[in-house]
Formats: C-alpha cells, sequence, structure tokens
C-alpha cells in the first residue's frame, strides 16, 4: 500500500515539474504537497520591498475570499510577522508558532484581519526571488488538526528543494509589480506631529506587541511605554487600538 501511496506521490511530483512556466505549476505543486500534508487552505503571493504583494495563486477555504485579501494587499500586509521576514530577507519555513509577537492575539491586527480567516494552524515558505520574494502559505482550518513535529520536519527538509522549484517557475513567468510604495507611506504617516519614539511605539503596536513586549524591543519600561502610547493617541485624535489599526490602514488604502 505503501508503495502505491508514493507512486502517485511521485507522479505528482513529475507532473509539477512538466508544469514550470505555466498556469497549472501552482495547482500541481499543492497537489503533490496536500497528497502528504492535507491543507484546506493555500496563497502565493509575490512581496517586493516598495510595492504591494500580488496574489499569484489564490486556494483559500470558503470562509476566506475577497473581502480578506482586499485589505490585506492595501495595507495590512505590512503589519504582518511574515512580512517583516521579508524585509529582514530572512527567508526560509516559518510556522505561525515562529512568527507571532508576544501579545498578538490580543492585536489589532490579529482582531481585525487574522482572526477572520479562520485558521488553526499555518506554515509559509518565504522564498527569495529577483529582488523580492515569493512566499506559500499552506494552511489548516479548524477542520484540521494542526501540523505535527513531523510534518513541520519533512517541510523544512523539502523547502530548498521547493524553492528552487518555485524560482525555476518565477523565471519564466515573473508577475508584474505595482507602482505603490506603501513602506514609505507607513513610515511617513503621523511624521509631523509624532516624536521619533512615538512612531516606533505605533509601529511596534500596529505589528501586535503589547507594551510589555514593546517595552522589552526598545529598552524601556512598560510604563513609558504607555504614556507615549497615550501621549500618540491623543496627538492623533483617537483613543484606542482599534482606531489607530483602521486610521492607518485607511491613509494606506488611498496611498496612490
Amino acid at each position: 500500500m505503501n508503495s502505491l501511496i508514493n507512486k502517485d506521490i511521485n507522479a505528482l511530483l513529475c507532473r509539477t515539474v512538466e508544469h514550470l512556466g505555466t498556469e497549472s505549476f501552482y495547482p500541481t505543486l499543492f497537489s503533490w504537497l496536500n497528497a502528504d500534508c492535507p491543507c484546506d487552505s493555500q496563497v502565493v503571493l509575490y512581496f517586493a520591498v516598495d510595492h504591494r504583494p500580488q496574489i499569484v495563486f489564490d486556494g483559500t477555504h470558503p470562509v476566506e475570499g475577497d473581502s480578506l485579501h482586499r485589505p490585506y494587499v492595501n495595507g495590512a500586509y505590512l503589519l504582518s510577522p511574515l512580512y517583516q521576514k521579508f524585509v529582514q530577507k530572512k527567508f526560509g519555513p516559518y510556522w505561525h508558532s515562529d512568527l507571532a509577537p508576544e501579545g498578538f492575539t490580543y492585536s489589532e491586527y490579529y482582531r481585525q484581519y487574522y482572526s477572520l480567516t479562520n485558521l488553526n494552524d499555518e506554515f509559509n515558505l518565504l522564498i527569495p526571488f529577483d529582488n523580492g520574494g515569493i512566499n506559500i502559505s499552506c494552511a489548516r482550518t479548524h477542520a484540521y488538526e494542526q501540523f505535527s513535529d513531523d510534518e513541520k520536519d519533512r517541510y523544512k527538509q523539502l523547502f530548498p528543494f521547493i524553492a528552487s522549484l518555485c524560482q525555476q517557475h518565477h523565471r519564466q513567468q515573473q508577475p508584474s509589480r505595482f507602482a505603490e510604495k506603501l513602506d514609505s507611506a507607513l513610515s511617513a504617516f503621523g511624521r509631523d506631529i509624532l516624536t521619533e519614539r512615538e512612531s516606533e511605539i505605533m509601529h511596534l503596536i500596529l505589528k501586535g506587541h503589547s507594551s510589555k513586549s514593546t517595552a522589552k524591543i526598545l529598552e524601556i519600561s512598560p510604563g513609558t511605554v504607555r504614556i507615549h502610547r497615550n501621549n500618540l493617541y491623543g496627538k492623533l485624535g483617537i483613543s484606542s487600538q482599534s482606531e489607530l489599526f483602521n486610521l492607518v490602514l485607511s491613509a494606506l488604502a488611498e496611498t496612490d
């Protein structure tokens, strides 16, 4: 029985290689991956430092869709821990538990975006390509259990091979890019009224860090963080993290 299963998996891998450079590449790639490690939500994104992400392949679960993708590509991605890894050029395999900062589940990014995806677990293969990166997201909704240690080890081992396949594919079909420079817009947001320290704290809050986590990163006390946070809220005319999140994303969505 195992030999038959392995034969089928190898046949799917052969089909994946045969479809390099075609629109069938990612569907066959995910068929191969799912044969050994089932997932019910897959997305492939092309990242660039000064452009919005492009959705290269959308195989999300029906509970997701345009209502979730639109806010992500319009600016929410700038607040995502995975995108920060891309900016830092830290490519490789990542599980959700590797990426979420302390207090992530209490952040507005989690509450207003990530929690709506209905995901139970997720692994990302962040692959360098050209001056950007390709991210393969394979996720499980609550219809599945979280990934096992064996499954995680397998995809760590497979990462170099999958990365090579995707790089070859995109050399033949490089995604189109966008003109918007939203990273600069995020850096500039509130610059005319916020101090440098207030801006630092605002960016950490938006990325999901708690007061304790922010204090540790900036090497100041949590009480000092709260003082700066209250000051920046006052300057922006808001009173909560939720209002800050919506204010920033609204500004980013209007960036040309």
